[in-house]
């Protein structure tokens, strides 16, 4: 998994031909609360979107946790999800 701090360069991809710069580096933390007390998840970095034509970059971090199941989903009494 990418972690997040990478250096990126770009060549021929811009105006100028090279355009270099650096990841920020900052995880997010993640917290899940399914009614079963607060639990914080890993996060990895899913997806770097480059979006050129603004100079922007886009980070999608994920994380996952383990629940009872399909059926459990029905009896779910809480959902709460915080990001740090």
């Amino acid at each position: 998994y990418l972690t997040g701090d990478e250096t990126v360069r770009l060549t021929n991809l811009t105006p100028d031909g090279l355009l270099n710069f650096q990841l920020p580096g900052e995880i997010p933390r993640l917290v899940l609360d399914l009614g079963q007390g607060e639990h914080e998840l890993k996060t990895v970095l899913h997806t770097v979107c480059l979006r050129l034509e603004a100079m922007q970059v886009d980070l999608v971090w994920r994380g996952a946790h383990i629940y009872p199941g399909l059926e459990w989903l029905q009896e779910m009494k809480k959902l709460r999800a915080q990001i740090f």
